[in-house]
């Protein structure tokens, strides 16, 4: 995902205080500033930012990238993306994510009783008209969750934190003709022939 600017210092700022670097209404007295300075950001746009930055939406993400991390293992950061050939499957990785992420704010949006359009009206009118820092930061993190290049980055942190995390994956050979060549060798499933 594609890092806000002001959200490196306040993630910094976290991280030195010993907080979670994703900035969340529920332990920030800075987002709970905007929160209360209801000034021309519509009810329903202030509601987002709590939700959107609540664990309870962000871990639907946090676990998915970690679940589908392991594809992007060795791909280069994004600043080098354009080295590296993507594949279909990070594509459709990325289209589930896309969904699993609509489907996740509309389903919340409709609890609030709120239509898919005018909730992105509104946030067009904050982004067109808001000059608080917080409610932009929050805005521009919520169009930049739909983004490819963000979606590359961020799996691509979670892939090397899975590769520096755990042991080398072994693939196991799933088709009946590989398990019959292990049993010809003579050796041991697995075994390479060290004899």
């Amino acid at each position: 995902q594609k890092r806000c600017p002001a959200n490196k210092r306040v993630a910094a700022r976290r991280r030195r205080a010993g907080s979670p670097a994703m900035p969340s209404l529920e332990d920030d007295e800075d987002a709970k500033a905007v929160k209360s300075s209801e000034g021309d950001i519509p009810p329903i746009v202030q509601k987002a930012i709590t939700y959107c930055w609540s664990n309870g939406f962000l871990d639907v993400f946090r676990k998915y990238f970690r679940d589908n991390a392991e594809p992007f293992i060795g791909y280069p950061p994004k600043r080098d993306m354009e080295s590296a050939e993507h594949t279909l499957e990070h594509w459709d990785l990325f289209q589930t994510y896309l969904k699993l992420y609509e489907d996740t704010l509309n389903e919340w949006l409709e609890r609030e009783g709120v239509e898919n359009a005018q909730f992105y009206k509104d946030v067009q009118h904050v982004q067109d008209t808001t000059t608080d820092p917080k409610v932009q930061e929050f805005v521009y993190c919520l169009l930049a969750s739909c983004d490819y290049d963000s979606f590359y980055s961020v799996m691509v942190r979670e892939a090397m934190k899975l590769g520096a995390s755990s042991k080398p994956i072994l693939r196991v050979p799933d088709t009946a003709e590989a398990k019959n060549a292990d049993d010809e060798s003579g050796g041991a499933k697995g075994d390479k022939g060290s004899k």
